[in-house]
């Protein structure tokens, strides 16, 4: 026998979201042996049946919503037990279920449903239905839907629940149930991070590992510790670990050490956005010390009446010196001077305190020329920015021993401090510069033309290859760390499981959830946060 009765599943996968108003007015009940189909269609359409699938439509409304009888006409049944086809019934019982293909008002299936008894073994079973699975209480479509919803980064649990007139707790079920997304494969290229996301009793970092290439999220741990990442790391093949070819990461050291115990055939790549925000922090610290000894400087001052026209000089020069430093350069020491906001023809504004028409060029210059170790530093930055524009894999070694020796000679010690990072980092920074495999240009030169020519050629090219060829940085990463940021401050996880499964499913493209609810551990379902 043929059993015609459409499964959930295929009820997820002919409704879409339905955002038409729902039936108002009187209530409607009808037949579906003798009302034609033009009337019922609506309502047959909102729930995935066919014309001949119901024997009973009845919809009205009650103070908790729009409630929707059906019962489906009987049909034989295959025995769970014995596998038999029946269809002898045992009785009727109302099964009510959330359907909220209807946002703005909450809607429900008084289903109901047939319990049969078999004939052969005597078993009693439930008839199957186009609605819900086995034991759910919601509808399979508002599942499928709840799910979408989930996987958008900035909504919250509450919020789902509002919109398809669930409770939070139903919500949380559901996405326990059906999200349990499994640790990506290791790249060839991998960048590692951490982010202050998720508070627990050992860490408050978020160890964050993303392919470089594809731009998905492997995997996030809630520990960044040495012993932590270990015991993470021992579980994975060797076979596998192997085959990771360049590991990104910041300044911690705990980074590096496991590139080497864990990636035997893996260098380390110290990114040069860390090691540019480090130098800039150091720059800051010379304004810091700068501005601060001006503003001593001013306050101790004598009354004005009282100085001197070169004290006079003098204490207007600290006055203005400090202004520059506090107001000015305390952004624009981030800026690059070749920034379009340091042009010199932009329109100049009137300066209270200089008593002159300034733009931002003016001001910029006035900053560098309030004292030589301010100066100093943001010519050793500009050097450190260009090492990184300019250089390659084959450049680097030599260009970035004359900057160690450049900022080790320097007179401010700011900038001699900093060498000390650049030499404690030195292979790691040169790692760098190595280019990630991809397409490659091919170039054909005219055989015609003089030797002397085509070795010039060549070596531009090549030149222009190294250049053109991406390099490994954690630009993307940093981006996907404000993102799980923001996942955990829109809802406030307290359990690492479930907040581990909303960033996968939110930040990787192609990761989706089972349909069919699945065994889960109610260990790390009930787990909170220790």
């Amino acid at each position: 026998m043929k059993n015609n009765q459409s499964s959930p599943i295929e009820s997820v996968e002919s409704i879409s979201r339905i955002g038409n108003q729902p039936p108002s007015g009187e209530n409607i009940s009808f037949d579906t042996t003798t009302t034609p189909f033009s009337v019922d269609s609506f309502v047959l359409k909102l729930f995935n049946l066919q014309d001949d699938q119901a024997e009973r439509i009845n919809v009205h409304n009650e103070p908790d919503g729009l409630h929707v009888y059906i019962r489906l006409k009987p049909v034989p049944c295959r025995c769970n037990a014995c596998g038999n086809m029946t269809d002898k019934v045992k009785g009727y019982k109302i099964r009510k279920i959330t359907h909220s293909v209807i946002t703005n008002s909450p809607c429900f299936i008084d289903y109901d449903q047939r319990r049969m008894r078999c004939t052969e073994c005597g078993k009693t079973f439930v008839e199957p239905n186009p609605f819900a699975f086995p034991g759910e209480k919601v509808s399979a479509v508002t599942v499928y839907n709840v799910l979408q919803d989930c996987s958008r980064p900035h909504e919250t649990f509450k919020a789902i629940a509002e919109r398809y007139h669930i409770s939070p707790s139903t919500v949380l079920r559901i996405f326990d149930s059906h999200v349990n997304i499994p640790r990506r494969k290791l790249p060839r290229y991998l960048v590692v991070d951490e982010t202050y996301a998720f508070h627990t009793a050992v860490s408050d970092y978020v160890f964050v590992m993303m392919d470089y290439e594809t731009m998905d999220i492997i995997d996030v741990l809630p520990s960044r510790k040495k012993a932590d990442l270990d015991a993470y790391f021992q579980k994975i093949p060797l076979k596998e670990r192997e085959e990771v070819q360049i590991v990104s990461s910041d300044m911690w050291n705990t980074y590096r050490d496991m590139t080497h115990r864990w990636f035997p055939k893996a260098v380390h790549s110290c990114d040069s956005f860390h090691l540019k925000m480090e130098l800039s922090r150091c720059v800051q610290k010379v304004r810091i010390r700068i501005m601060n000894h001006h503003r001593i400087l001013k306050k101790e001052a004598k009354p004005v009446r009282e100085m001197t026209p070169d004290e006079l000089m003098e204490f207007n020069h600290h006055v203005k010196s400090y202004y520059l430093l506090k107001k000015f350069a305390q952004w624009m020491l981030y800026k690059r001077p070749s920034d379009g906001l340091f042009d010199p023809n932009r329109k100049k504004k009137y300066n209270r305190v200089f008593r002159e028409y300034l733009n931002y060029h003016d001001i910029y210059c006035k900053i560098l020329e309030t004292d030589n170790e301010l100066s100093e530093a943001v010519a050793l930055q500009e050097q450190l920015y260009h090492f990184f524009r300019k250089s390659t894999i084959k450049t680097a070694p030599t260009a970035l021993k004359e900057l160690i020796y450049n900022f080790s000679t320097s007179a401010v010690k700011e900038m001699c401090s900093f060498s000390a990072t650049l030499c404690q980092w030195r292979t790691s920074i040169i790692n760098s510069f190595t280019p990630i495999e991809g397409d490659e240009e091919s170039y054909v030169i005219d055989d015609s033309l003089p030797n002397a020519k085509k070795e010039i050629i060549t070596e531009y090219l090549e030149d222009h290859k190294a250049r053109k060829r991406r390099r490994i940085n954690s630009s993307v990463i940093e981006n996907r760390n404000k993102l799980i940021k923001d996942i955990k401050h829109e809802s406030g996880y307290s359990n690492w499981h479930r907040f581990r499964n909303k960033v996968l499913l939110c930040l990787n493209s192609e990761t989706t959830f089972f349909l069919e609810p699945q065994p889960t551990s109610r260990e790390w379902i009930n787990e909170k946060k220790k």
